[in-house]
């Protein structure tokens, strides 16, 4: 069990909760089941709000990441495309979400990038 004092309950249902590690506690650290780390940035900062959507929900379990495992960028272009997607009215799905928006990703500075190389590339 983890002791309370090494986090911060910020929001919780049945089946999640959100919290926000204390100093002794690192975001990368194992968590339980259902929990989701993040930084209280995310919330004073950059305008996240629980609970998620189910774009957002989609997208974070189609790519097997916590939402702060993402660029902060990322959520903005998910509401954007929740957004026109409504103004539209259209219903906003995963498959369409990726066939508007790539997914980047990156790696430590020094290393090269593992898995496919464009055509003509050496990896």
């Amino acid at each position: 069990d983890i002791p309370e004092e090494m986090f911060t309950d910020i929001s919780s249902s049945e089946d999640w909760e959100i919290r926000i590690p204390g100093s002794s506690r690192r975001i990368c650290s194992a968590w339980g089941w259902g929990t989701i780390p993040m930084y209280e940035i995310a919330f004073q900062q950059l305008g996240y709000r629980i609970p998620f959507t189910d774009l957002e929900t989609a997208v974070f379990g189609h790519l097997r990441v916590s939402p702060s495992q993402l660029h902060p960028n990322s959520l903005a272009f998910l509401r954007a495309f929740e957004v026109t997607a409504g103004y539209l009215e259209i219903m906003p799905t995963l498959k369409m979400f990726f066939h508007a928006f790539g997914l980047q990703r990156s790696c430590p500075k020094g290393e090269t990038a593992r898995g496919k190389a464009p055509k003509g590339v050496e990896a």
